[in-house]
């Protein structure tokens, strides 16, 4: 994919979806009150950031693995600076953080593998139709 400005705006777009939906449902789960327009403001810069980051798996290389590796630490210090600007210093470098995040990070990357396939289903499908029609067509 090639990176231009529509691409960057899309990624941080995506991210900020991504992250306003995390944090809504972890402000919901932790019966959090209400929220500084700061700490909202810090939310969606930091969430599409993550986005941005998230452009590394448009690259050919590094290997998938590095990429991941690279994606995923970037992705845990935007989450701490998140955390620490947010507010939220008591459980910074914890094991439960560390966690909380790991399944978070997990469960989006099972929808975004989910969103794929379901975008290459559709692709394959309407292959298929042009492939028929074209068959019948001779």
């Amino acid at each position: 994919m090639k990176i231009n400005m529509k691409t960057a705006v899309y990624y941080f777009l995506i991210g900020t979806g991504f992250g306003s939906i995390i944090y809504s449902l972890s402000l919901i789960l932790n019966q959090t009150g209400s929220q500084t327009a700061w700490q909202i403001g810090a939310v969606v810069l930091v969430s599409g950031c993550m986005g941005l980051v998230s452009m590394i798996f448009t690259l050919d290389y590094p290997a998938f693995v590095w990429r991941l590796v690279v994606h995923f630490l970037t992705v845990y210090t935007l989450y701490l600076f998140a955390n620490h600007i947010g507010g939220n210093a008591e459980n910074f470098l914890s094991l439960v953080t560390l966690v909380q995040f790991l399944l978070v990070y997990v469960l989006v990357w099972a929808v975004v593998v989910f969103m794929t396939r379901q975008k290459v289903a559709k692709i394959n499908e309407k292959l298929q139709e042009r492939k028929h029609s074209l068959d019948k067509g001779h």
